[in-house]
């Protein structure tokens, strides 16, 4: 049983080509993981070749509510130091604070189940921090992805979350390695936002 002071991580769509990356960098930095996927199954590649355990895994569905506390269950069981502890330290330490959201693909209605998501697990659950990827094209309050960093954007500005929104260029799921190394050869640009201040660094 693991008794890590860090809270662990959900990664959603964690077996697709970034969540699973971003797992596997999770877990090089030691941080608690929970991989979440309609299957359960990790990616073969999520820890290719190491010798550090492998996410723990967990089925989660978004058109399948009843799927939705499965990691928060999965992550008291599996990081607390006792399950059937009293002990609210030892609870708080199963506690999932922290949230990476991917839409899942081919859902209509994605927008709104993922902002009914986050409300259920702020409320029900405690988290405290979500991290959203949408794309450098829809801006907050826009169609899509844009309505949930609309979301978040009201709910920080209330103090109610800490929030972050990634919206990367020249982006797609199946993107090619040796375009993006092209790509940065010939400069590179990021952009990122802190408290509502937009900054740049070009390289």
């Amino acid at each position: 049983m693991s008794t890590t002071t860090k809270h662990p991580i959900l990664v959603l769509g964690g077996t697709g080509t970034v969540g699973s990356r971003i797992a596997a960098q999770l877990q090089r930095l030691s941080h608690p993981v929970l991989v979440a996927s309609r299957t359960g199954d990790a990616a073969s590649d999520i820890n290719p070749s190491t010798s550090t355990p492998s996410p723990s895994k967990v089925p989660f569905d978004w058109q399948d509510r009843s799927t939705w506390d499965n990691p928060f269950r999965t992550a008291t069981c599996k990081f607390s130091p006792s399950p059937y502890s009293a002990s609210s330290a030892d609870v708080e330490k199963g506690t999932i604070r922290s949230v990476y959201l991917i839409a899942p693909p081919g859902v209509l209605d994605a927008a709104n189940l993922m902002m009914e998501f986050v409300d259920f697990a702020r409320n029900e659950k405690g988290v405290r921090r979500f991290v959203l990827q949408s794309a450098s094209c829809i801006e907050s309050g826009g169609p899509s992805m844009g309505k949930v960093h609309g979301h978040l954007r009201e709910l920080g500005s209330r103090g109610e979350v800490e929030w972050a929104v990634l919206r990367p260029t020249w982006f797609q799921r199946g993107f090619s390695f040796s375009f993006s190394f092209r790509f940065c050869s010939d400069g590179l640009v990021l952009r990122w936002r802190v408290s509502g201040e937009e900054r740049e660094w070009k390289g």
